[in-house]
């Protein structure tokens, strides 16, 4: 993360699948290098859990939550893409120009398109 996306103190990043043991790694380097962090998870419990043990700045659940709108009323210039799809497509449509993307796996949602038509090139 810190050679590819270069985290500078008072930045924001989104992390998707943030509860996970990669996703907790990437907050606990994005908060030493002095950025918030906004995070998702797939459970009430699991976004519980951000907030109260990993100290992140903005929690949420990423199936009760239209994930458009919540990033768009949140400036962040980095992501950890853990799952591309339709949150990829949300981090398109809302991150901060000349934002970095660091991409990590991908759980893709739809073997067929890994992205819209909208954003492809």
């Amino acid at each position: 993360m810190e050679a590819i996306a270069k985290p500078q103190k008072g930045e924001t990043i989104f992390v998707s699948s943030a509860s996970g043991a990669v996703g907790q790694m990437v907050i606990g380097l994005a908060h030493r290098a002095g950025c918030k962090v906004i995070a998702c998870a797939g459970t009430d419990e699991k976004v519980k859990i951000l907030r109260d043990t990993f100290k992140v700045e903005h929690a949420f659940n990423y199936k009760t939550t239209d994930i458009q709108d919540y990033l768009s009323k949140h400036e962040y210039t980095m992501y950890w893409d853990s799952v591309a799809g339709p949150t990829l497509e949300a981090v398109l449509a809302t991150i901060q120009n000349r934002g970095r993307i660091v991409g990590c796996g991908g759980q893709l949602h739809d073997s067929r398109s890994f992205l819209s038509a909208n954003h492809r090139h």
